[in-house]
């Protein structure tokens, strides 16, 4: 990575961003599958902040199609269900676990695929969230197999980047093609998303 920097950066423990939709799902989910559940659930989950920004970038494009690459228990796949129930929810993951039931039978049917982003299914993405592997060559992947998939105005949210995959997204940025932005919540909790202009 050069020492130019091709995105903005957005720092969201500084500016406090209030997680009112954030709150909102997570409250629901308390109610009604109990904190003990709730905690087993949302596990290593995005936390409150990069929720709120990827809500928040999503609620203003409102998306009739989502794609998420990774959804361990199901927490953020449930968070894209209750906040667009209306629309097409995809969700990718190498592993099938038994809590995503849970969230389905508490809001709704979501087209699940074990497999990986090579395992998509035709049709484009009006925001898609890259959240599986999280080395470099996996998000590389995942990128590669979605970013002919974009709609116009769509995003591309890539989860974790301060670890190695988060390289994929600087790399991006770098090539000056799209309008990219860097949220960083405290030292290792960072999301970039890419907007499709």
């Amino acid at each position: 990575m050069t020492d130019e920097l091709y995105f903005s950066t957005i720092d969201v423990t500084t500016n406090i961003l209030p997680a009112k939709h954030y709150n909102a799902y997570y409250n629901v989910l308390k109610d009604k599958l109990g904190q003990n559940v709730l905690d087993h659930i949302r596990g290593r989950a995005i936390c409150s902040v990069v929720s709120e920004v990827i809500l928040t970038k999503t609620l203003y494009i409102k998306p009739k199609r989502i794609l998420e690459i990774g959804r361990f228990r199901g927490f953020s796949m449930g968070m894209f269900k209750y906040f667009f129930p209306d629309s097409e929810i995809v969700s990718v993951d190498i592993e099938m676990h038994p809590e995503v039931n849970l969230i389905m039978e508490l809001l709704g049917k979501i087209e699940l695929i074990h497999g990986t982003s090579d395992d998509l299914p035709e049709g484009r993405y009006d925001c898609v969230l890259i959240d599986g592997e999280h080395s470099y060559d996996g998000a590389l992947k995942d990128w590669n197999n979605v970013k002919g998939k974009i709609n116009k105005n769509g995003i591309v949210i890539f989860d974790n980047v301060a670890m190695a995959c988060g390289q994929v997204f600087y790399d991006i940025a770098s090539e000056n093609k799209y309008k990219c932005e860097l949220y960083i919540e405290d030292d290792d909790m960072h999301c970039g998303c890419v907007t499709y202009e």
